[in-house]
């Protein structure tokens, strides 16, 4: 299915003189997307194995890894492809659309959280609209290059947008994605900077509850707002390739910047998954005992193993509609619950 690994001077366009090349991208390649790969399916298996997907945050975050899974999958299909063919133009599509479905589940993984923490409104309702949002977007995105002849052809490392179309490149993808990792990052600025205020507010008062509150909301922003960090760090050495690319006109590439962009794009499953165990509750399910424990419990539908603790979760909209956190967030100003 996925092809050989090894590149022939026919399909080595970036190095034609030199297809050993070719071959070490091949290999990196394969290595990241399938390092990717694993990752998702971990990610996968402990929110199943421990219901997480009860809980409505971690529910997007299970959306967000089957992107980033379907996403990685693209990257590990096939060998370099000398020309157009329907597999070449198969693999620029599904990267186009799962590339623009991760980024938009990071999207509505932050809109939920400043929702949550800033205007203090349950989220769940909007569970459909982020659906319709991230699974039906990237489509029209990924079908825009089909109104140009070979839109979809081998670009160097994998099978993209015609290099022949480096500005439809920037306007589909690079532009964007850096328009929504700055957006992003200036929304958990805010946030941050929000509760701050907030903490320094509780100073010289002691609540329990309100002490539990407020580190929970710690814990959550924590490892959320690293989810938009994982989009900057894969986009930084593909843009800088992309825009070398673009300002010699396509004519030659540089080696050094192909294989830091094979390092980094196929990485964002793996990335993701390390950002889901700084989850504490995840980390402290991931001995070998409970995960093997959780695994029969579900397989013999017992219902033994405890779901997912939704009190303890920033998406969890019973905690932001009730708890001191909220009445303090509101009487400073934010909306009241829907």
């Amino acid at each position: 299915m996925w092809g050989n690994s090894t590149a022939t001077n026919s399909s080595c366009q970036p190095f034609p003189d030199d297809p050993s090349r070719c071959n070490t991208i091949l290999k990196l390649r394969h290595a990241m997307a399938s390092i990717s790969i694993i990752s998702c399916v971990f990610c996968l298996f402990i929110i199943w194995a421990y219901r997480k997907y009860d809980n409505f945050s971690q529910r997007l975050i299970a959306w967000l890894t089957l992107a980033a899974l379907f996403d990685s999958c693209a990257y590990v299909m096939g060998n370099l492809q000398p020309s157009a063919t329907p597999f070449c133009i198969a693999q620029g599509f599904l990267l186009s659309y799962f590339d623009w479905a991760s980024l938009l589940w990071v999207c509505c993984i932050s809109f939920n959280l400043f929702w949550n923490v800033i205007l203090v409104k349950a989220t769940r309702k909007y569970e459909v609209f982020y659906h319709l949002i991230s699974w039906l977007t990237p489509l029209l995105f990924a079908c825009i290059p089909f109104s140009k002849h070979n839109g979809y052809a081998p670009s160097g490392l994998w099978c993209w947008i015609n290099r022949d179309y480096q500005a439809m490149r920037f306007v589909l993808w690079y532009i964007p994605v850096w328009i929504a990792a700055a957006c992003l990052m200036a929304v958990y600025i805010y946030i941050i900077r929000r509760l701050k205020k907030q903490v320094d507010a509780w100073e010289g008062t002691y609540n329990p509850e309100t002490q539990r509150q407020k580190e929970l909301l710690k814990e959550d922003i924590s490892g959320l707002k690293y989810y938009p960090l994982v989009y900057i760090v894969i986009s930084i050495f593909p843009t800088i390739n992309r825009i070398y690319d673009a300002a010699n006109g396509g004519e030659q590439y540089n080696y050094g910047l192909l294989v830091l962009h094979v390092l980094t794009s196929p990485l964002q499953g793996f990335l993701n998954a390390i950002v889901f165990t700084f989850d504490p509750d995840t980390r402290s399910r991931l001995s070998i005992y409970q995960l093997w424990a959780a695994v029969r419990s579900r397989l013999s539908r017992s219902h033994t193993v405890q779901p997912y603790n939704t009190s303890e979760s920033m998406g969890a909209s019973t905690r932001t509609e009730k708890s001191p956190l909220t009445e303090s967030l509101v009487q400073s100003g934010a909306n009241t619950p829907e």
